[in-house]
């Protein structure tokens, strides 16, 4: 371009020189000297035309009206006003951050990759930078952190940096709450932290500067092992103490103790025991329960297997050889329906049963204050009943089977009905004949319905003889305690 413009600057001072006419042409140049001032490359350039007077050298201007070149506010590519083409980097522009526009000297825009920083225009990118020609998302992620546990710190291309809140769990400071949680962007809630380190050694607590503390404690604990006992803490520990005994004082189990379970008692089978029964032998065990082996031939009777043996006798075992009335339900007599005497309720026996009331059995039902000083009232417990004398033992002058029935009231099996008692409450004295009991004042003789001959039923009657049921008919003294006798009435015998 430069050398175009010098070209352009010679050609016009040969012109202005051939105008001239040679020295000191024609009165219309008389004169002028022209000076033609260029813009090249920047630099303003004075043309010294040479004619006319001597100047001395100096810079003269062209007259008005000569042309000069304008690329003021122009772009690459403009003309100059002059018919020329402005070269300025104008206009060569292209929104690349990456590339550096400028203007050939042919009036043509062109293009140079730079380097360094740019912006790749993704907010969520950060140090982006220039790679042949293209601005490229920079390594090091957009910090969006806002320090707040209960917000996602998020990056959108389209936003930036975003912090929506969260449900998360979160830590609100307090070391004595636990749970916290996070809501509308705030840590809330939680509950008290019990601080529990499941020692029983230790008393656990929370502190609100230090958070939990462990108090070390002395006494009993459990060390979980259901195989021990007396377990104690020990320097903030559970020590176990002794192994527990498991043994169930049966023959037929075996007795271990499992440390998840606890005490176990396996049945056994076909291990040697003992029933108890010197009449049997061979006794073994069976799923954990010991069965009688073979009768002994010739082995005296055991009192309570409900035989009356040979061996036996009402003073001996009663259980087994008692009669119906003597106060002890035998085995031999199977409740109520063989022997209701012994073993069915009655009133006077202390107990108010669902069948009595007051009225019928003041005895056993009867109230402090309703003026019988029954069974279960003294002249101590109530002495609105009881008068001194009554409970002592005796009937006293005064003192009636109404009045004091615990002193008064005839012993049911006495052989008589007497006053207070029934056929429910005494059927062996109070019976009647057909009833199917044998009272006492019924005989085979007198109510065979009742009545059978049995050996060892009180009543010496039938084919019994003091020979062959000494307990119904032997005398006192013969060395037997009969059904009929007492340690009162025969002290020698019982």
């Amino acid at each position: 371009m430069r050398g175009a413009v010098i070209w352009w600057s010679a050609a016009l001072v040969l012109s202005l020189s051939a105008c001239g006419g040679g020295d000191g042409g024609g009165d219309d140049d008389a004169g002028f000297t022209p000076e033609v001032a260029t813009e090249v490359a920047g630099d303003d350039v004075t043309v010294d035309t040479g004619g006319g007077s001597d100047t001395g050298g100096a810079d003269v201007k062209p007259d008005e009206g000569e042309c000069v070149p304008d690329c003021e506010d122009k772009s690459c590519g403009d003309h100059d006003g002059c018919g020329g083409t402005c070269v300025v980097d104008t206009g060569c522009g292209d929104d690349n951050p990456c590339t550096e526009g400028y203007c050939t000297p042919s009036g043509e825009c062109a293009f140079s990759l730079s380097e360094g920083e740019c912006d790749d225009g993704n907010p969520c990118t950060n140090g982006d930078f220039c790679e042949q020609g293209a601005c490229k998302p920079g390594t090091e992620p957009l910090d969006c952190a806002d320090d707040n546990p209960c917000t996602d710190d998020l990056c959108a291309p389209d936003e930036g940096c975003i912090n929506p809140p969260n449900t998360n769990l979160c830590e609100d400071g307090d070391p004595c709450t636990v749970g916290e949680q996070c809501e509308a962007g705030e840590c809330l809630g939680g509950q008290a932290n019990t601080c529990d380190d499941n020692n029983w050694c230790t008393d656990d607590y929370c502190d609100p500067v230090e958070g939990c503390m462990h108090t070390v404690l002395e006494g009993q604990c459990e060390d979980g092992d259901p195989c021990t006992t007396g377990d104690s803490c020990i320097n903030g520990q559970c020590v176990a103490g002794t192994t527990i005994d498991c043994d169930d004082g049966e023959a037929c189990t075996s007795d271990t103790c499992d440390a998840f379970g606890g005490c176990v008692h396996q049945p056994l089978n076909g291990v040697p025991c003992d029933d108890g029964n010197q009449c049997t032998a061979g006794d073994h065990c069976e799923v954990g329960v010991c069965v009688p082996g073979a009768e002994v031939p010739g082995c005296a009777g055991v009192c309570g297997n409900g035989k009356c043996e040979l061996t036996e006798s009402v003073p001996l075992c009663p259980h087994d050889c008692g009669p119906c009335g003597d106060g002890i339900c035998g085995v031999h007599e199977d409740g109520p329906g063989t022997c209701p005497l012994d073993c069915m309720p009655f009133c006077g026996d202390s107990i108010c049963q669902a069948d009595e009331n007051a009225a019928a059995c003041p005895a056993d039902c009867g109230d402090c204050g309703d003026g019988v000083c029954n069974l279960t009232e003294d002249s101590v417990a109530c002495p609105w009943d009881c008068e001194d004398t009554c409970a002592n033992g005796a009937c006293d002058a005064g003192e009636t089977v109404g009045t004091c029935p615990i002193d008064c009231t005839p012993p049911c099996g006495d052989g008589a009905c007497n006053p207070g008692e029934t056929a429910n409450s005494c059927p062996l004295d109070c019976a009647s004949c057909g009833d199917g009991i044998c009272a006492l004042s019924e005989t085979l003789a007198s109510c065979a319905q009742d009545c059978t001959a049995s050996c060892g039923d009180a009543i010496c009657d039938g084919p019994e003889t003091p020979a062959n049921c000494a307990d119904d008919c032997g005398p006192c003294g013969d060395g037997v305690c009969g059904a009929t006798e007492t340690m009162a009435s025969c002290p020698a015998d019982c």
